[in-house]
Formats: C-alpha cells, sequence, structure tokens
C-alpha cells in the first residue's frame, strides 16, 4: 500500500520543499543567507523540527514566497509569484468568511432528513476550514511580524529597494493571515513607505485607515490609539496638509485622557502641533509648545523632537545654521531638513558643512543615493567651478526625470525650485526665472488644504529677492512683503530679508 503524502503545513512537508530549494543552491548559501549553521539547514532538511525563525529567513534572506513555505501554494520564490497563487489564498479566506456568513444565518426555514445533512456536511467543512484558519495564522504570526520588522528597519535606513522586497513578501503573509493587529501594523509601514516616496494621497489613506480603527467609541484610551493619532498627524503634516494636521494634534489633545497626561507620545503631539504651528507662521506660540513639551524621556521619540526644536530655534534667530549643524545628524529625516536648509542658507560653506556632517556620516545620516543628496553635490559642485558639467547634466537628466515622476504638486514644487537654483549656480538667467515662476505657479495653484512648507516657500522667495527682469519683479514685491511679515512675527532669521536684501 503506498504511503498517503505528508500534510501540506506539517514539518515532513516543509522540510521536502526545504530540500528542493537545496536542488538549486548550497547549504553553505543557505546557511550564510538564513544566517544559521550548515549544520542545522542540514538537519532541518533531514526532518528536524524547523523553528518559525527559520522559515522566516529563508523568506527575508532568500526571499522564499511564505506561502509556498507554509502551504506548498504557488511559485518557490517571490519573484516567481504569479496571480493564480494570490488567487488561490484570496479563494481559501474567501471560502471561510462565506462559511462563516452562512454558519450565523437563521436557518429555521430548512426542514427534513435531506437538509440537515447538507447542515452536517458544511458545519464539518466550517470546522475543518476554521482549524486550517487557525494553524494558517499560528503559522503566519511568526513570519509576518519578522517580515515587518524588518520592513520598517529597511525604511529606517532608507533602503527602498530592500523596502519594496519585503511590502511583497508582508503582503504574501498578509493574506493568509487575519491578525487585526499585524493588518494595522502592515499599513502603518506601508502609509509610511508611500510617504517616504512622495505618494501623499496613499500614505494619507492607509494612516487615516489605523487611526480610524483605534477610535473605539470615539475617544483615545490607550497608548497605542495616541501613537496612531501621532503617526497620522505626521502624516498630514509630512504631506502639506498643515491644518488638518493641526486640527488632528489638538483634538487629540482635547480628548485623551487624564491619565496620559505628560506622557511621552502626549509630549510628542504637543510638540509637533507647536511645529506645525511654526510652519503656519506662528512661530511664538509653537516655540512656546515645543519646548513645554521637553524633556522628552522616550528614546525613540526624542530625535524628532529634538529636530523640530532646532528647525524653530533656526527660524527665531536664537541659533545658527553652523551650531544647528553642530549637534549632528540626530535622524534622517533630520539630515534631509539640514541638507533643505542649507540651500535657503545659500553659501558654498552652508553645502558643504551640510554635505560633510549628514551625508554618509553614520546610521542617523542619508545615504549618497538620496535625491536630495545627489542634489546637493551638484549644486555644491557648480558653486566651487569644478562640477559644473555634472551639474549640467544633473539637470538635465536625473532631476528632469524626478520632475517626471513627481507623483503630487507638492513634489513638482520641490523639483522646480532644485532647477531654478542650480541654473542660477550655472549663470542660466533664462532658465533661473523659467523655473522661479513655474515654482510661484505651483505654488498659487494649490488647493486651499495644501500647505507647502515654510522652507521652500522661503527659498522661493529669497531667490525672488534677486528677480531684475520684468516677468519676476512682481514675485520680489511679494517676497519683500512676506520676509517683513514674517520677521516681524517673531521670525528673527529673515530680518536682512526683511528689508529686500538677498
Amino acid at each position: 500500500m503506498s504511503k498517503s503524502p505528508p500534510d501540506p503545513g506539517s514539518n515532513d512537508a516543509i522540510a521536502l520543499r526545504l530540500r528542493a530549494l537545496l536542488d538549486s543552491r548550497s547549504q553553505a548559501d543557505v546557511a550564510r543567507k538564513t544566517g544559521q549553521l550548515r549544520n542545522n539547514v542540514s538537519r532541518y532538511a533531514r526532518g528536524a523540527k524547523i523553528p518559525i525563525e527559520f522559515g522566516a529567513a529563508l523568506v527575508r534572506g532568500l526571499g522564499v514566497n511564505p506561502a509556498w513555505l507554509l502551504l506548498g501554494e504557488g511559485a518557490p520564490f517571490l519573484s516567481d509569484v504569479t496571480a493564480s497563487t494570490v488567487k488561490a489564498a484570496e479563494d481559501l479566506l474567501e471560502l471561510v468568511e462565506a462559511m462563516s456568513a452562512v454558519a450565523r444565518m437563521q436557518l429555521g426555514s430548512l426542514t427534513g432528513k435531506h437538509h440537515l445533512k447538507v447542515l452536517r456536511e458544511l458545519s464539518d467543512a466550517l470546522a475543518t476550514h476554521e482549524k486550517l484558519r487557525v494553524e494558517l495564522n499560528a503559522r503566519t504570526a511568526p513570519i509576518f511580524r519578522q517580515v515587518l520588522a524588518d520592513y520598517w528597519k529597511a525604511l529606517e535606513k532608507w533602503d527602498f529597494e530592500r523596502a519594496d522586497d519585503l511590502r511583497k513578501a508582508a503582503a504574501q503573509v498578509a493574506r493568509l493571515s487575519d491578525d487585526e493587529k499585524l493588518a494595522a501594523e502592515f499599513d502603518r509601514t506601508r502609509a509610511y513607505h508611500a510617504y517616504l516616496q512622495h505618494d501623499e494621497a496613499q500614505a494619507i489613506a492607509l494612516q487615516r485607515r489605523v487611526f480610524q480603527r483605534m477610535l473605539p467609541a470615539g475617544t483615545l484610551l490607550d497608548d497605542r490609539s495616541l501613537r496612531e493619532a501621532f503617526n497620522f498627524a505626521t502624516t498630514l503634516q509630512g504631506s502639506s496638509r498643515m491644518h488638518e494636521a493641526l486640527r488632528v494634534c489638538k483634538g487629540v489633545l482635547l480628548m485623551a485622557p487624564d491619565e496620559s497626561r505628560g506622557t511621552p507620545i502626549l509630549r510628542f503631539i504637543s510638540a509637533l502641533s507647536g511645529f506645525v504651528e511654526m510652519e503656519l507662521g506662528d512661530i511664538r506660540s509653537g516655540l512656546a509648545r515645543i519646548q513645554a513639551s521637553f524633556p522628552q524621556p522616550d528614546d525613540r521619540m526624542r530625535p524628532s523632537q529634538q529636530s523640530m526644536l532646532l528647525h524653530c530655534l533656526m527660524y527665531s534667530g536664537a541659533i545658527s545654521f553652523e551650531a544647528a549643524c553642530a549637534m549632528g545628524p540626530v535622524s534622517p529625516a533630520h539630515a534631509q531638513g539640514m541638507l533643505v536648509r542649507a540651500l535657503y542658507e545659500d553659501t558654498p560653506q552652508a553645502l558643504e558643512l551640510a554635505s560633510k556632517t549628514f551625508i554618509n556620516s553614520g546610521p542617523a545620516s542619508l545615504a549618497e543615493n538620496v535625491h536630495v543628496c545627489a542634489y546637493s553635490r551638484a549644486l555644491l559642485g557648480a558653486l566651487k567651478g569644478s562640477g559644473r558639467k555634472q551639474a549640467r547634466e544633473f539637470l538635465n537628466g536625473a532631476l528632469a526625470k524626478e520632475r517626471e515622476g513627481a507623483k503630487s504638486e507638492t513634489e513638482k514644487f520641490d523639483n522646480a525650485l532644485f532647477a531654478m537654483r542650480l541654473c542660477r549656480a550655472l549663470d542660466d538667467a533664462q532658465g533661473f526665472a523659467h523655473w522661479m515662476l513655474e515654482a510661484a505657479r505651483i505654488l498659487d495653484a494649490l488647493p486651499k488644504e495644501i500647505t507647502v512648507g515654510l522652507l521652500g516657500r522661503t527659498i522661493l522667495w529669497k531667490n525672488a529677492l534677486l528677480a531684475t527682469d520684468g516677468k519676476t519683479q512682481a514675485l520680489r514685491v511679494r517676497a519683500q512683503a512676506m520676509f517683513k511679515q514674517l520677521f516681524e512675527s517673531g521670525y528673527g532669521c529673515f530680518e536682512a530679508l526683511a528689508s529686500g536684501a538677498a
């Protein structure tokens, strides 16, 4: 009598699929890419109990399709996953949900032996599939959790190539899991990914969904829901929806329970509300809120809060750009902000200092391949005179490509600013005027709910003070009025510009 094949989800079946992987690559290669000892890989292939951690390592290190690894569904590698595999996973979950719905129906109208037999068969099938679902969740949850942790770490390092691979892996595992907390974590991580890649609509939609899940009975009850509120407000602020971000912050501060007052997350939300107030023109209230939110005891939140304070102090004129640089790259987001601040400072010395401090200078700095880093290098080369050819190639190549792929009007505005400043460094007066007018056009055409960050606006208006031809003279007048208003509102760093001096 022939031996029946092992259950697809059993350890024997997974070991069988591991042996299939080893037909195309060595045990040493698998061990190296999974961080395991070679002897362990050999033991697992021979049938020893395979730990969940090793399964997660196969997904991360070799790009193994988790659906195939756990159940034998689809192709072995994520790069080979076909639509049919996705459909199979969808069908499985839809079947379980449909059968659960039938089990909840009012079936009193069904009578007779035939119907009783049908109901017994349905009940048996439902029990089988619910057991399968429980087993799927038990097996997938640890892998899902680990893939999401690695996905987040890749985003924190701005390693988008690895993040894209991990997003695909997480999406595959998500089809085999109905863990609500992990689903929310996946949405949160995808929202951050979309935000970093300037897909603002997707970022807001995902983060809004996570935030809405955390509003039981219309109240914020715990630390986790407050964190989601902060994430939502941060996503709105980073997507230039400043007024909505401020409303969310103020609403959360009002709704938060008394026992959460003074907690790290409430301090953080209060600081963010102050930072947004500063972006919207009220630096006195904003700086007071940020300062009152310290000390921040949470190590994870302190760098962002420190960054908010440094930028606010620079705008107030309390500290110089050089003094802020001396604080170092407290986070990649701060590093990017300081590189853009160097564009406002608009000197080769500022750009050189920022490039040295915030590009490839440690784990909290930016990698060379980040767009703003490449742009800063190109502009610095043009200003020094030694890299004018490379700067022109960047202007007509990489920067033009970025403009074509821009996903939002604010991203188009940023790229117009970059082109404007590069043209000025290359003594291209016509290009300088063209991109200045284009940036101003984009700014004026934005819907009222969108407010471009103050730094971007001031870079445009500082350059407008250099306008000399008839087409850009009106921008010079607007720039003088704006800097005068900001200085009178407490933005001390604009004192010289308030008189019209660029």
